[in-house]
This record gives C-alpha cells, sequence and structure tokens, in this order.
C-alpha cells in the first residue's frame, strides 16, 4: 500500500531541493550516448536512489560506476553471512564452557564432550558445592575454537571487502562511502577474537577478553551505532547530568544528615529472627548511609531501608518523607523524562535529516535518469521514457539490499503512474521500497460456473466472507468441545467420553478442507502470503496429526501416547488461538504489539547488546562465586532467600540474572552476595 502522506511531504521536498541537488549531483563524463555511459547513468541513479533510502549522501560517484558498484554487490550479498555470523558467535558464547572451569578441568580433553557438572566443580567445607548451572553440554574448546575461526573469517571478508570498495573506488576522489573506523576496528575484534579463543583452548587460562572483542562486533552493527551516537552524544548527556547531578546531590545530602543524626546511635530498634537491629542500620558511616540513600531512591525496597530508624524514632518519618519527595517522586522522574526528551528531540532531528537525504536523492536519481534524454508533458514537465525507466527499475532492484522486481510489475507502475516525471517518480520509489511480489490471482475454478460461487462464496463481502463467518462458528462449536474436554481433565472425572475423539477428528478435517478452499480459491503463493494463514496452515496439520495419533498402530508410531497425554491436551490451546484470532480486537493488539516491537527494533539490539556485554563480563568475573555450599554467603539474604540460581556460573544463568534485574530494578541482595564473596 502506498503512503500517500509520505508520497505528499516527499513532492514538498523535491520541489524545494530540486536546484540544491541538481547541483551537487555531477553527471558523469561523457555526452550519454555511448553504450557504457548509458549503462554507467542508469547504474549511477539506481545506487542514488539506494543511498537516498539509507540515508547515506554521495557528492560524487567513482568514474568507474560499473566496477564499483558490482563490488559494492559483492559487499551487499556477503553481508548476510556476516549477519549469520554474528548470530552463531552470541550463540557460541552461550554454549562455550565458562572461563572459571578450566581450573578443575585443565586435565580433560578439548575433543571430548562433558556434561556441566563435571566441568565445572567447586567445593565447600562439607565436600563439592552445587553451582546451580543451566544443565546444557558445554560444547568442547576445541570444536569452539573452530567455529570461532571460521566465523571470525567470515567477518574479516566482510570488512575487507568494505574496505577494498572504499580504497579502490571512493579514497581517490576524496569521497567517504564507509566508514574506516568502523572497518579497522572490525578488523581488529575479529583478529583479537581469534588470539583470545586460542590462548583459551591451548592454555587454558580462566580468563578471556570475550565481553570486548566480540560485544565490540555487535556493537558495531548500523543499527546500534545509530541509535548509540543518538544517546551517547555531548547535547544529551549535558541535559542528563544537568538533572541527574540534583538527584546524586540529594543523596548526598541525606546521606550525611543521617549519618550526623543516627549514626552515634546504638539503640536496638527490634529483633528479627532473634538478632538485634540497631537504629543506626547501615547508616553508621558515610559510605554505608549513600548505599541506602541509593538503594532507596532507585529501588521499592526503601522500607527495608528507614524501618529502624522509623521504628525507634517516629518523627525520622518527616526526614525521610522530605527525601522522597525530592528525590524519588522528583528528581528521579525528572532525571528519566530529561533523558527521553532529548532522545526525542535527537530522533527527531534525525529524521527529518533522513528524509531531506532521501527527498534529494529521488531528485538526484531523477535529474540523472532525465540527463539520458527527456521529453516534456503537456505541462512542460520533464518526463522519463518507458524504456529507461525499465532499464532503471531492473538495475535497482537486482541490488542484493532491495527486494527483486519483475518487469512485469516495473512495465504496470509505468503504465498506472503514467509519464513519469519527478512527482510520479516519487510515487514510484515509494512502491520500489515496499514489499512487492507478482503471483497470478486467476485459478482453475474460473473456468467453472460451481468454482465462481465458491470464489464469491469465500471472498465476498471483503469484510466479513461468508466462508469466514462459516468457519468462526464452526470454531465456536469446537470452542465448546474444548470445554468438555478440559472440564474431565482440570476435574479429575477420567478420560473423556469416547465421542469426544471422534467428533474432534472431524473438526481435524473440516479444518484442512478449509485451508484446501482457501488454496484453490487464491492459489498457494496468494494464500502464504498472510501470516494469519500461514498460522493457520501450521495448527491445522499439527492438530490433524495430533488427533490421528491414538489411531494409527504401535508397529507405526512405537510411542506410548499415555505419557504424552498433557501435552497432546494443551494442542487444544490451539483451537482457542484460531478462535480468538477471528476477532477484531485480538487482531488490532496484535498488529500494535508488532509495530511497537518493529518501531523498537534498534533499541532492543542496543539493550541485548549492553546485556550480552555485562553478561560475558560477569562469568570471567564472577564465575565459580555464587554456588549452594560457599562458606561466603552464610547468614546473607541471598542464602536466606535459597537465590542461588541467580548466580554467573554460565553464560545462561548469567543471562538469566541481568534479565531479571532489568525487570526489578537494583536488587541489593546480588550486590551483598559479590561484596561477601568476590
Amino acid at each position: 500500500k502506498l503512503d500517500l502522506d509520505f508520497v505528499a511531504e516527499c513532492w514538498q521536498k523535491t520541489e524545494e531541493l530540486r536546484e540544491v541537488m541538481a547541483s551537487r549531483a555531477p553527471l558523469l563524463a561523457g555526452n550519454g550516448k555511448g553504450k557504457d555511459s548509458y549503462k554507467a547513468t542508469i547504474v549511477k541513479a539506481a545506487w542514488q536512489l539506494e543511498n537516498a533510502i539509507f540515508g547515506r549522501e554521495l557528492e560524487e560517484y567513482p568514474e568507474d560506476v560499473q566496477a564499483a558498484r558490482q563490488l559494492h554487490y559483492e559487499a551487499l550479498r556477503f553481508n548476510k553471512w556476516y549477519h549469520a555470523a554474528l548470530i552463531g558467535l552470541v550463540v557460541l558464547t552461550f554454549f562455550e564452557v565458562p572461563t572459571w572451569c578450566h581450573e578443575a578441568s585443565g586435565h580433560k580433553d578439548i575433543w571430548t564432550w562433558y556434561p556441566g557438572s563435571e566441568m565445572c566443580v567447586v567445593s565447600s567445607e562439607g565436600g563439592e558445592g552445587d553451582p546451580y548451572l543451566s544443565g546444557i553440554w558445554y560444547l568442547p574448546p576445541g570444536y569452539a575454537l573452530v567455529i570461532e575461526i571460521v566465523i571470525e573469517l567470515i567477518v574479516l571478508r566482510k570488512f575487507v571487502l568494505d574496505y577494498h570498495l572504499e580504497q579502490i573506488h571512493f579514497a581517490p576522489l576524496g569521497v567517504k562511502f564507509q566508514d574506516t573506523g568502523v572497518i579497522y576496528w572490525g578488523c581488529l575484534f575479529a583478529v583479537g577474537s581469534i588470539i583470545d579463543t586460542t590462548i583459551f583452548t591451548l592454555f587454558r587460562v580462566p580468563i578471556r577478553f570475550t565481553f570486548l572483542f566480540r560485544t565490540g562486533l555487535l556493537f558495531l552493527l548500523p543499527g546500534v551505532q545509530s541509535l548509540f551516537s543518538s544517546i551517547f552524544n555531548w547535547k544529551m548527556m549535558s541535559e542528563f547530568m544537568s538533572i541527574s547531578v540534583f538527584l546524586w546531590g540529594t543523596m548526598l545530602f541525606f546521606a550525611w544528615i543521617s549519618v550526623t543524626i543516627f549514626g552515634p546511635l546504638k539503640e536496638v530498634a527490634y529483633k528479627e529472627e532473634g538478632e538485634a537491629v540497631y537504629v543506626n542500620k547501615d547508616l553508621d558511616t558515610l559510605g554505608g548511609a549513600y548505599y541506602s540513600m541509593f538503594v532507596a531512591a532507585v529501588t521499592g525496597e526503601f522500607v527495608d531501608v528507614f524501618l529502624p530508624t522509623l521504628t525507634g524514632y517516629r518523627s525520622s518519618g518527616f526526614l525521610w518523607f522530605a527525601f522522597l519527595i525530592l528525590a524519588k517522586v522528583l528528581f528521579e522522574n525528572l532525571t528519566l523524562d530529561t533523558l527521553v526528551s532529548a532522545y526525542i528531540r535527537g530522533a527527531k532531528a534525525s529524521r527529518e535529516k533522513d528524509f531531506e537525504l532521501h527527498a534529494g536523492g529521488m531528485v538526484a536519481a531523477f535529474d540523472t535518469l532525465a540527463s539520458l534524454g527527456w521529453r516534456g508533458n503537456e505541462s512542460g514537465r520533464k518526463t522519463i521514457s518507458k524504456e529507461i525507466f525499465l532499464e532503471f527499475v531492473n538495475v535497482f532492484s537486482r541490488s542484493p539490499a532491495m527486494q527483486l522486481v519483475p518487469q512485469e510489475a516495473a512495465a504496470i507502475m509505468y503504465e498506472e503512474a503514467g509519464p513519469v516525471t519527478t512527482e510520479n517518480f516519487c510515487k514510484v520509489c515509494a512502491l520500489l521500497e515496499s514489499n512487492m511480489s507478482l503471483h497470478r490471482k486467476e485459478t482453475f475454478l474460473e473456468s467453472f460456473t460451481f468454482g465462481k460461487q465458491v470464489i464469491h462464496f469465500v471472498t465476498e463481502p471483503k469484510e466479513t466472507p461468508a466462508f469466514d463467518t462459516l468457519m468462526n462458528n464452526v470454531l465456536l462449536v469446537n470452542l465448546c468441545l474444548v470445554l468438555i474436554e478440559s472440564a474431565y481433565n482440570l476435574n479429575d472425572w477420567g478420560e473423556p467420553p469416547l465421542w469426544t475423539g471422534y467428533v474432534e477428528l472431524v473438526f481435524s478435517f473440516v479444518y484442512l478442507g478449509e485451508v484446501m478452499v482457501k488454496v484453490s480459491v487464491r492459489s498457494f503463493d496468494v494464500y502464504w502470503l498472510s501470516a494469519a494463514n500461514r498460522f493457520d496452515f501450521f495448527t491445522t496439520f499439527l492438530l490433524l496429526g495430533s488427533s490421528l495419533l491414538p489411531y494409527l498402530p504401535n508397529s507405526i508410531v512405537p510411542l506410548d501416547l499415555r505419557r504424552y497425554a498433557n501435552i497432546l491436551r494443551l494442542l487444544r490451546l490451539l483451537r482457542v488461538v484460531k478462535q480468538l484470532k477471528s476477532l477484531k480486537s485480538v487482531q488490532f493488539l496484535a498488529s500494535t504489539v508488532t509495530k511497537m516491537v518493529s518501531a523498537a527494533g534498534n533499541i532492543l539490539l542496543l539493550l541485548g547488546c549492553v546485556v550480552f556485554f555485562f553478561t560475558t563480563l560477569s562469568v570471567n568475573l564472577f564465575g565459580g562465586v555464587l554456588y549452594k555450599g560457599n562458606p561466603g554467603l552464610e547468614h546473607t539474604e541471598y542464602e536466606e532467600k535459597q537465590w542461588f540460581v541467580f548466580n554467573f556460573n554460565d553464560t545462561f544463568m548469567a543471562f538469566a540474572l541481568f534479565f531479571t534485574q532489568l525487570l526489578c530494578e537494583y536488587v541489593p541482595t546480588n550486590a551483598e552476595a559479590l561484596q561477601k564473596t568476590a
């Protein structure tokens, strides 16, 4: 679908930037009559539009633009391998042997698989402790080294291609196409990661720099760099610090007051499990008091912090009331609001700049094509011939970064747009950027009268087709069957009646018929375009298979289905989901959540990189420290709450700990445990 608001704004921008961008985009050398010059001009126009889409501006293009573009194509194609390699690097990190485990397993063979309990052993006063590992079998270090080398060679190949493109075609012009700093850092991180893994594997060194090299490669991703630069710039950080200094100053001021008033007091406020809790608990030193103010300001545990003083002296409530109003209600929220506000302003300015580059690139691409020859329309505007337009779309869509547009679709665009002027070219560019596919809508049913009736029944009216209404009613009846079967299972009434299994099988075949009807009416390609149809397809065959399993002979399915009865019962929920999916409100909610996740893609990517950094760093620093049986954890809140499962003993467990930290904000229990043991 064409975004009309985008087209209107784009047209306005193209009119404003036409003269400027026309002067910025010099034509290629030559008179434009030669065959090579003609092809080069088409390639240049396609490259200009692609750069505009990705927010990149070039003042000059290489003289041998076709050779440069071919090398750029190769680099773009390799990006798929590069991104897959980065994903593989993250997965490898989770399945590698934790560094601290080599202290007790240095004698083990690097090519042999061992369970985690044999690789990572901790000791306690009563024998072996329990490190509460994730339970996976770690990848042997030898295999991990081979995989690491393969991944890093792919990463190096990507940066080498970028380097060649920059040095061969753009550096001689004095134009910067790629950030050479990113290329150099990428090569450094890749080589460093290989060396780090090699030393770790061969010499069993109990410390690694994975957190530095691998996180560095992730931070070189364009989405991460763009968002990182939007947040951590001088203007934004100065605004953030100008407000946050009041928050930190308030905590320091009240810490000094609390030490002055309550520090000398040694009175018992109350007893907890037989132990005396003094009024000045954690308030006897300035450092302890400041930490208490920090916990009270940024977490929800301010009650525990202020309870001893409030129990001993009720009047202290006035002091803590003033602190909570200033620190927690005012300055904390104001600090976060300042950060968000500064980010929004920066993001808005960035979007406006990208939009100007986008519109300007369209103007430059149109003017480059018009240099090959143009004719005026009735209003005197420049128009591009159909031959040039089709050749341009063909070259543009062949880029690995773009979607391939069939020639038939390009011809339809030209016919529908009419004479391709600057305004129409802007509309066509909006279509070229969108996801499109060409499919034949006609099916064999259209050749029969009955088939036409079936097509009308399945597709009309467009808002709520009659066939969908029928299937929704079928789903409603099936939902009643699910409730009956679930009532027997949840209330321990025994197995549901035998007839429910047969009726369930009938419904499964009805859903299979639904899929077959829709495929025959729309063709499988058109049917598969819809995410809802893909969901129906998989759930239909999954439900059909689960319904048929009890009736298959043991020779075909040699399984004791009673062991998996509860799992098979869960598949009934798919029928409920199928029913909910048909509701407009559920569709709207699902669409909204999808758009939110898509819009927050770069934010989630940056958050993932930050969590990955601290996860790998913590495994290096604190692996093998928090475990059941460690004498340093005696009488700590960590031990009393049985929080041993929250540890840094392997990557999975460290990631789980930091994930819970994100949801719970700051957790003093973990900090206390590390302070006692690390």
